[in-house]
């Protein structure tokens, strides 16, 4: 009886901690991965910020990732200072800044 006591901590923090990790390999978890395949701009992510509309922006290091449902990516190209975005802020007025190695 006194080992079963003793044990007793051990194994419910055991279970706790296994839990979760059974659940979701049985087939349900609540949290899903994207990638590049999926339209992500890059596998690395510096910055993760969802705007006031409900948006999701993901700075990574090959642009900015847009997903609302769909995914869209700006670069470069569409005037970001640099690819590696490293912040993500939205001020007051509602206007999106992004942060880059190359600056603002």
């Amino acid at each position: 009886m006194i080992i079963i006591k003793k044990m007793l901590p051990l194994l419910i923090l055991l279970s706790l901690l296994l839990s979760p990790r059974v659940w979701a390999e049985g087939g349900y978890s609540p949290w899903r991965t994207f990638t590049i395949n999926d339209g992500l701009a890059a596998n690395e992510i510096w910055a993760i910020f969802q705007s006031e509309d409900g948006v999701l922006w993901v700075g990574t290091t090959g642009g900015v990732s847009r997903y609302d449902g769909y995914w869209r990516t700006f670069t470069t190209a569409d005037g970001l200072a640099a690819d590696k975005v490293t912040s993500i802020l939205q001020d007051r007025d509602g206007a999106l800044w992004f942060g880059t190695t190359g600056g603002v």
